[in-house]
């Protein structure tokens, strides 16, 4: 859930994610990125408190509604492109499907709301940005030492440049939600995916041996 500490380790590893800086609450601060910029809580999920802001005055309202729900805020770098996002299950990257927003970007309220977004799958990529995508898809969830399953979001730029967002370590699994329709593309149903995660699934527990 922490972004900033995953794009420091994405970072450590080679691995490609937007610019970016934190801020922190009732600690002076100052802009260093360019317009236009994302802002978001460092550690929220399902795009609460996200707003991309394109001048002083959106990123500032932006800034307040972040620090709502985080004392710490994360800014990126603005990738224009498409969004990509990668489900990863066991040690395998299941595929990639593009996500088309109705509307300025992946509200909350776009994600929860039938009909606000597209689903295009496979992403139309071509073949060696597709590759590449499902390539660092699957490493950003590896160095993060997720297992079972994960849902890692990217975005491709126009000239095929790949940018980790984050990983989601606990995907959805709603109606409208991304990995259940990525397993469904190559064969996995709902039940099939709830088993496939089950047979993965293992607790992490220390058992100490009796004297």
């Amino acid at each position: 859930m922490n972004k900033p500490m995953a794009k420091r380790i994405w970072q450590t590893h080679g691995l490609p994610t937007p610019a970016w800086q934190t801020i922190e609450k009732d600690i002076p601060w100052q802009l260093t990125l360019p317009y236009p910029v994302v802002v978001k809580p460092s550690a929220e999920g399902s795009s609460v408190g996200v707003s991309i802001a394109r001048s002083s005055e959106t990123f500032h309202s932006g800034v307040a509604e972040a620090f709502r729900y985080d004392p710490q805020v994360l800014i990126e770098t603005y990738i224009p492109g498409k969004e990509v996002t990668v489900g990863i299950l066991g040690e395998r990257a299941l595929g990639a499907m593009e996500v088309i927003a109705k509307g300025e970007f992946h509200s909350y309220e776009v994600k929860y709301t039938a009909g606000r977004e597209e689903f295009i799958l496979p992403a139309p990529l071509p073949p060696t940005v597709y590759e590449r995508v499902l390539q660092i898809a699957l490493e950003a969830h590896t160095v993060l030492g997720c297992s079972g399953y994960s849902r890692v979001d990217t975005r491709v730029t126009p000239q095929g440049e790949v940018f980790l967002l984050e990983v989601n370590s606990l995907p959805g699994f709603t109606s409208l939600s991304y990995l259940p329709r990525i397993a469904a593309h190559v064969g996995l149903d709902y039940g099939d995916l709830l088993e496939a995660i089950l047979q993965r699934a293992t607790l992490h527990i220390q058992r100490s041996e009796r004297q």
